[in-house]
């Protein structure tokens, strides 16, 4: 095919309908005008049909390439009209800010608000539900509790009430379809003899196992908590968090 029909063939206007249809029909039109110049050069039919396809050239290899040009072309038009259309937009809602800069304003800080809002709720969202909990196999944890349902017992709720002791003792040593098991209460100790105002705490009492055994976790430094410690009336000790130990004690290892 002649590098003048390919500038043709890429320049084909665009029409509603399928590519691949609109450069059929080009090809078709090419074709049947070069074989009716060979007929008025005397060919039949026949002949000179079969000429016009011998100097078009490869019709599967030429179409293949007008089809992908097309193609290029359509995509590259379509951005420039998003983005021109984009940016009249831009150019009109400018243009209507300026002539109300009050209500422009409360615009913004309305959509201010709202962006501040959804990026908090994503937050709390990415955080508690989408994040996976830092954990090995955090899949694999969960949190029982005990249901009063069936029960004449008044408690505020009867389907989420805590395990007594009794019941996490029978939970932890004759339930095979755990592998660990270990108790927590929420704990609010208060902090006195560090030479400032005593202060109120947010902790919880744990079971021996809860880190190592539980969320597979060491402290950076120490140890955990070891079965002696797990006893009613065992020696006493507390783990500290990294931010309350270097805010309170200074980052010291004693």
């Amino acid at each position: 095919m002649s590098d003048e029909g390919r500038r043709r063939l890429f320049r084909l206007p665009f029409r509603p309908g399928g590519v691949e249809e609109e450069v059929d029909e080009e090809i078709q039109f090419h074709l049947e005008r070069r074989a009716a110049r060979f007929e008025a050069e005397g060919m039949s039919p026949e002949e000179a049909r079969a000429a016009a396809e011998e100097r078009f050239g490869d019709v599967t290899m030429v179409k293949g390439e007008v089809e992908e040009t097309m193609r290029r072309s359509e995509k590259a038009m379509h951005k420039s009209d998003m983005i021109d259309n984009a940016r009249r937009d831009l150019a009109f809602a400018w243009r209507q800010l300026l002539r109300s800069p009050g209500f422009a304003g409360i615009a913004i800080f309305t959509i201010a608000l709202a962006i501040g809002a959804t990026t908090s709720v994503f937050s709390v969202v990415d955080g508690i539900m989408l994040r996976p909990l830092p954990f090995d196999e955090p899949d694999e944890l969960v949190m029982v509790w005990a249901d009063y349902t069936r029960r004449d017992v008044v408690l505020p709720d009867k389907r989420r009430e805590w395990l007594s002791w009794p019941n996490f003792a029978d939970f932890r040593d004759d339930v095979p379809a755990v592998e660990h098991v270990a108790a927590f209460q929420g704990w609010g100790p208060t902090m006195t003899g560090t030479g400032t105002s005593a202060e109120q705490l947010l902790g919880a009492m744990v079971s021996e196992g809860m880190f190592s055994s539980i969320f597979t976790v060491n402290p950076a430094l120490g140890r955990g908590f070891n079965p002696e410690e797990h006893a009613p009336e065992g020696p006493r000790s507390v783990i500290l968090s990294d931010g309350f130990w270097r805010r309170a004690f200074g980052a010291d290892p004693g």
